[in-house]
């Protein structure tokens, strides 16, 4: 990806395979958000040219890719009045049309709702749910059409600990499950952050780190750089990408881990 003169356009790898749970992040929050548009091809912007280099990459229409895949917002758009069934029901007349019975329709929506732990809110009004229920919901409406690929772009912003916590447990649950999924995500705690199988690691504009969430601290201890007992490696490694990432030794730095 390149483009521009904006430093989060410049040219980076971006790597995701199934089924894994990855995340992007930076010091900046628009410079990953920037990341994922470009990434999801749902979004368009203007001034950027480039390819996405992957698998089957050459064989790979926008088109066809969007149909594949979904793009989940950081803001719900949730209508207060409906219910969550009423919701699930009219977003699966949309997405499943008339290939499935209304029964199957229906057996789909129950078992997206159990899966995602919202079968106790079924029946209540979308005002009335918690942050993280409604975010939840908001990742049950794409499940209905059954994506393999699926696009968040910060799916904790605005949670308390234990609701973010319990949307990254949904997500890894499904990644495990055979899907891959690509977020971002904005000051995670450390827990949450040893659920991500793969992390990709954004400073003005340049990959910094790219590899297993696992790998964080061993790569920064290799780079002059140890992260100090009991400390998030999350919050230790944006200041350090934040701090390094402004020195002439740039390249010293960057690295690809796998």
């Amino acid at each position: 990806m390149s483009g521009g003169s904006a430093p989060s356009r410049r040219r980076r790898p971006a790597v995701a395979a199934a089924p894994r749970c990855c995340r992007e992040c930076s010091p900046k929050k628009s410079t990953f958000s920037n990341s994922l548009f470009f990434l999801s091809v749902f979004c368009r912007v203007s001034g950027v040219s480039g390819t996405v280099g992957g698998m089957n990459a050459s064989a790979r229409s926008t088109s066809g890719f969007r149909k594949e895949s979904c793009y989940i917002m950081q803001d719900d758009m949730l209508n207060p009045l409906f219910t969550v069934h009423e919701i699930m029901t009219m977003a699966s007349e949309f997405k499943l049309g008339s290939s499935l019975s209304t029964k199957a329709k229906q057996l789909v929506i129950e078992d997206i709702l159990e899966t995602l732990g919202l079968s106790a809110t079924r029946d209540t009004r979308c005002c009335r749910l918690s942050g993280g229920q409604r975010k939840r919901l908001s990742i049950a409406l794409e499940l209905i059409d059954n994506p393999p690929v699926m696009f968040l772009d910060e799916p904790t912003t605005g949670l308390d600990s234990s609701a973010s916590l319990q949307v990254v447990s949904t997500l890894k649950a499904l990644a495990r499950g055979g899907r891959t999924i690509v977020c971002t995500i904005h000051q995670p705690s450390a827990t949450v952050f040893e659920l991500f199988d793969f992390v990709h690691v954004i400073a003005k504009g340049r990959t910094a780190y790219q590899g297993s969430a696992l790998n964080v601290v061993p790569f920064l201890q290799t780079a002059g750089m140890p992260c100090p007992k009991y400390h998030n490696p999350a919050d230790f490694r944006k200041y350090r990408a934040t701090c390094v990432l402004s020195c002439d030794s740039l390249a010293r730095h960057l690295r690809t881990a796998s």
